[in-house]
């Protein structure tokens, strides 16, 4: 049990190492962006076109696409430098 929680421990550390922040920063990033058109989408639901609110909602797909694109490129590379590390020692 005391290995399991020394990988985690590992793991968090490596995800908040610098090389990683830029990507975790652009998830944050992303997933902030869909969130104020989703909020924006449903507060003026009324005022705003058809044809405008399936453009916005599209949008909103879109980001959350390229959201899970870049937290699975995240978990890849941080996850590879811990095995790098890990096989090194």
């Amino acid at each position: 049990m005391k290995n399991y929680w020394q990988n985690k421990y590992d793991i968090d550390n490596l995800f908040n190492a610098p090389q990683f922040k830029k990507i975790k920063y652009a998830a944050l990033i992303v997933i902030g962006i869909i969130i104020a058109i989703q909020i924006a989408t449903i507060v003026w639901i009324d005022s705003i076109p058809y044809k405008t609110m399936i453009f916005l909602r599209g949008c909103v797909g879109l980001g959350a696409i390229i959201f899970v694109i870049i937290a699975t490129i995240l978990a890849y590379k941080v996850h590879s430098e811990y095995f790098r590390n890990r096989n090194k020692k």
